[in-house]
């Protein structure tokens, strides 16, 4: 069995319509627990758990229960999907031989909200202005004004991105804990609950509490546990126990020698990157030197083709990285103490 487009196009019309739904009601109270999070420093950030608890106040039960699984998709198994998180939608004012996309349930919501429709509406300044032929006239001068060069509206298309990738994603990760835990509570074995001052998912053994049958979870554990599988298996403490995503054990390099497979944490990617920018650093400080000298002759020719593209991969993913408003800002507090201490 296929969906066919007409059936996609009209399930995409009708979720899309949802979402925005969603955000015209929820607005403004979550609007100020997703602008309060976001602006916050890291004991008051915007997490899952802030979130969820501001949707579960200001949704009504049916409301919450009709969110979509996130993930889900328009055509899952085949079969037509009519509350879905990814959904294909074809924008209007588009050319009509235009081909669908593909949209997610929650980017529409998060960016239909007032903070996040302000995010998506300052990104298309950042797009327009300093471009030919590009139409100015509705972006306010004061804007304008404070933008006004490159590097400035760079910096804020950036900083922007970064914003609206850290709200987009609290909504998908909320509600997906809103699910997880509504599937986990089904289990007859077992129960779990919010931990709030810990910021962690406490699950017992609805059956067995004396016996220790109780584990706290950090999110993103909680979030890898399979309580679909645990069910198939009966649906004990036990069984979604067994589920527990563990890091597969991996064979250390020999001492001094680094393969292409050393850097499978973040604390081998901090003393690669150390040993990295310490280089760079130091080549490029002296523009006269024979190092530098070297680097650029390696860099334009044959050879450099590959460490080119790798760098720009790099810079891709440091990017993506530093559009993230936590992580931004962590960088901008550690420099400054190293400029003062400098």
């Amino acid at each position: 069995m296929t969906v066919t487009t007409q059936q996609a196009l009209t399930i995409g019309e009708a979720v899309r319509s949802k979402a925005l739904g969603y955000a015209a009601k929820t607005g403004t109270a979550i609007d100020l627990v997703v602008v309060g999070g976001a602006d916050a420093k890291e004991q008051f950030k915007l997490t899952p758990i802030t979130l969820k608890t501001a949707i579960e106040a200001n949704l009504s039960q049916e409301e919450i229960e009709g969110l979509p699984l996130p993930g889900s998709r328009w055509n899952d198994g085949g079969i037509a999907n009519n509350n879905c998180d990814i959904f294909q939608w074809k924008d209007p004012s588009k050319d009509q031989d235009s081909k669908p996309r593909e949209v997610s349930f929650y980017v529409t919501w998060a960016d239909g909200t007032p903070e996040g429709a302000r995010v998506v509406k300052e990104i298309d300044y950042c797009k327009r202005i300093g471009k030919e032929n590009m139409k100015i006239d509705d972006i306010p001068q004061g804007w304008q004004n404070k933008y006004n060069n490159p590097k400035l509206i760079a910096d804020r298309l950036d900083y922007l991105e970064g914003r609206r990738a850290t709200v987009r994603g609290a909504y998908k990760e909320a509600v997906r804990l809103i699910w997880q835990m509504d599937m986990v509570n089904e289990l007859p074995g077992c129960q779990c609950s919010i931990d709030n001052e810990g910021g962690q998912v406490l699950v017992e053994n609805k059956t067995d509490l004396k016996k220790g049958g109780w584990k706290f979870y950090s999110i993103g554990a909680f979030l890898r546990l399979n309580p679909k599988q645990a069910s198939e298996q009966g649906g004990s403490y036990a069984a979604l126990k067994a589920t527990e995503k563990r890091e597969p054990k991996k064979t250390p390099p020999a001492a001094g020698i680094l393969t292409l497979n050393s850097v499978q944490t973040p604390e081998t990617m901090d003393k690669v990157g150390v040993v990295f920018h310490s280089y760079l650093d130091k080549t490029l400080a002296t523009t006269g030197s024979a190092d530098y000298a070297l680097l650029l002759k390696h860099l334009t020719g044959d050879a450099g083709r590959q460490s080119i593209l790798t760098l720009g991969g790099i810079k891709e993913c440091i990017d993506k990285l530093f559009r993230m408003d936590t992580i931004r800002a962590v960088y901008d507090s550690e420099k400054e103490k190293l400029n003062k201490a400098a």
